[in-house]
């Protein structure tokens, strides 16, 4: 879900950076800086797993985004907004770099290729789905509703998240 949320919200960025009055040279400069900053997200992830675990990093980067999406409608000055949508797009990295080490670290060889294709197969759909009904909020209410609702979807996927691993811990509990 987040996949195609978050893939949706960066293909509509010039879009939302356009709603802001941001000039095109500044919107090229902010696309142009998020490939640096993937770079650097990769590292801080790495660097934060040696002292979190996965989950703790994934809740709390959840937490930032969801903030973050609130706080983008109420920016009025160019540069933070700029500053805003260049974060909310540097910890989506982060998450796909750790939920690929936990597929090839958890999941045996035999599997991982068919887990991984249907995980694709789940963004692709996502990703349709979010494209069009994000896409449909975009062009009927404007930027806030959209990224309002964006920030609700990330707080409602850190609930399941969180739900789902108390479930994953209380049944191997039951087992050992």
């Amino acid at each position: 879900m987040l996949d195609g949320l978050f893939a949706t919200y960066f293909n509509l960025n010039q879009i939302i950076l356009e709603d802001f009055k941001i000039e095109n040279a500044w919107i090229g400069i902010f696309f142009s800086a998020l490939y640096f900053i993937s770079a650097l997200s990769y590292q801080l992830a790495d660097v934060l797993h040696r002292y979190l675990t996965t989950k703790k990093i994934m809740t709390m980067t959840l937490i930032l985004m969801s903030g973050l999406f609130l706080m983008l409608p109420l920016t009025t000055n160019r540069l933070l907004v700029l500053l805003i949508s260049v974060l909310v797009c540097f910890f989506p990295e982060m998450l796909y770099i750790l939920v690929d080490n936990t597929i090839q670290e958890s999941i045996t060889s035999d599997y991982r290729a068919t887990i991984l294709s249907i995980l694709s197969l789940i963004t692709s759909l996502s990703s349709s789905f979010f494209y069009l009904f994000l896409g449909y909020i975009h062009q009927s209410y404007g930027s806030k509703l959209m990224l309002d609702l964006i920030s609700a979807l990330v707080l409602f996927t850190m609930l399941c998240f969180c739900v789902m691993n108390h479930h994953i811990r209380l049944v191997m509990r039951k087992d050992a």
